[in-house]
C-alpha cells in the first residue's frame, strides 16, 4: 500500500467518527420517547435536523450521524422550552424530524 493510500484511509476514518454538533444548555435534560410515552405530554412543535452523512465520496458512520440528528433535535427542543423528543421518521440521507413536547 502506498503512503498516499494509508493516510487517505486514516483520515476518512478519523472524519468519518467525528462528532459536529455541540450541545446547547438545557439540552442534556431532553429525554427521547416513543408516542405512547409522550400522550400526557404537551405537543410544541416540530424540528427537522440534518448533518452531513456523507463527506465527498465517503460515507460517515451511521450511529455518529444518528447521534447528531438526536444532538440537533435536543438543542432545539430546549430552545422550544421542551424536555421531550418524539422521532416521526427514522433518520434518511442525514435527515430526520422530530415532535417536541413538553412534559411534566
Amino acid at each position: 500500500m502506498s503512503i498516499k493510500t494509508i493516510y487517505t484511509l486514516g483520515l476518512t476514518a478519523l472524519v468519518s467518527a467525528c462528532a459536529w454538533v455541540d450541545s446547547k444548555p438545557g439540552s442534556e435534560q431532553v429525554v427521547m420517547l416513543d408516542r405512547f410515552q409522550a400522550e400526557s405530554c404537551q405537543r410544541l412543535g416540530t424540528t427537522s435536523t440534518q448533518t452531513k452523512d456523507k463527506l465527498w465520496l465517503y460515507e460517515r458512520d451511521q450511529q455518529t450521524v444518528r447521534n447528531e440528528l438526536v444532538a440537533l433535535a435536543r438543542n432545539e427542543a430546549a430552545a422550544m422550552g421542551g424536555n421531550a423528543l418524539v422521532p416521526e421518521q427514522e433518520a434518511t440521507d442525514g435527515q430526520q424530524q422530530f415532535i417536541i413536547y413538553r412534559c411534566p
